[in-house]
């Protein structure tokens, strides 16, 4: 019963205080997502489930790590305010700020510039400077290259804001109503294998570094290339 073994995992990390991050796959058309529904179930009482598909999220024909975790940010601030749960406005203009230098380059804008398009409010900052980002990188093109160069450039700095994020918002969720934040992504099965291998093999250790509970779903494929053993994820992938 792969949900029983998700849940399993889930508990285990928990109880000792460690994240998960839990590679999901099976071949497609399997069920894989109708078993992602049946562990939200089993398990929303106790942990707060953001569940996300990654294709409205990315664009999976062109993906790289950076947009993963410009992805994280997005989805994690925009899914906790719909459940009316807000982050630190401190944080969130720090992050931003930080994010506003990279969209400063890219669109050859000054701050000010910037900051009068956004609106009045830093949540409206956040969501403005993360949105001009992401709307870039999906774009593609000259900018397209542009911000990833810059964001690669700064990729420490990148892990470092986006594990701050989640690291908060696992604390706020908490405080709230005592329950940790359980992030999934579906369909990242959909990625070539090329890209795929990039995301958890190359850049498999910085996922695992961050500060929150994941299942991803990745391609089965990713399990039999050269390097499918040597995957840096500490929990056996759970197969449909």
């Amino acid at each position: 019963d792969v949900v029983q073994k998700l849940q399993i995992e889930l508990r285990l990390h928990s109880r000792a205080n460690r994240c998960m991050h839990q590679l999901f796959t099976g071949y497609r058309g399997d069920g894989k997502t109708t078993e992602l529904y049946r562990f939200i179930g089993l398990i929303e009482n106790e942990y707060r489930l953001l569940y996300f598909n990654a294709e409205e999220v990315f664009d999976l024909n062109d993906f790289r790590f950076p947009d993963f975790l410009l992805g994280i940010a997005t989805v994690v601030f925009e899914r906790m305010n719909e459940q009316k749960l807000k982050l630190p406005n401190d944080l969130l203009e720090k992050v931003a700020n930080w994010f506003a230098k990279i969209v400063e380059i890219v669109e050859r804008k000054t701050l000010e510039d910037l900051k009068a398009e956004a609106g009045i409010g830093i949540p409206n900052w956040f969501k403005f400077v993360t949105g001009k980002l992401v709307g870039t990188i999906k774009t593609g093109g000259e900018k397209r290259r542009e911000a990833r160069t810059e964001l690669n450039q700064k990729l420490t700095h990148l892990i470092h804001h986006v594990d701050e994020l989640l690291s908060v918002a696992t604390r706020v969720s908490k405080e709230f109503d005592n329950r940790e934040l359980v992030i999934i992504f579906d369909n990242l099965d959909r990625l070539h294998p090329d890209l795929a291998s990039d995301l958890f093999h190359t850049n498999g250790q910085n996922l695992c570094g961050l500060d929150c509970h994941f299942v991803y779903v990745v391609p089965i494929s990713l399990l039999y290339r050269r390097e499918g053993t040597l995957l840096p994820f500490p929990s056996i992938p759970i197969m449909m």
